[in-house]
């Protein structure tokens, strides 16, 4: 779901399904997210449903965050960690 407001400047809520390898371990689990787009950067953050993915990836709560600039080609860090 997004809000785009008239300067091109966006907040969004999401679901994302991941599915791989993260910190050496293997599984899938879905991330709620928010995400704030202003002058053609997008920052997100999302968390861990509660124990989704549990089985692959036991005892740990996934965190993730995000930041890109928008557009083709474009490139991002996502760093994650484990709780």
């Amino acid at each position: 779901m997004q809000v785009l407001r008239h300067d091109y400047s966006a907040s969004l809520a999401s679901v994302q399904r991941f599915s791989g390898r993260l910190g050496g371990h293997y599984g899938t689990f879905v991330l709620q997210g928010q995400e704030i787009v202003e002058n053609g950067k997008i920052k997100a953050t999302w968390l861990s449903f509660p124990d989704q993915g549990r089985e692959s990836f036991p005892g740990y709560a996934v965190r993730a965050a995000l930041k890109a600039n928008l557009g083709k080609g474009s490139t991002g860090t996502l760093n994650y960690w484990f709780e």
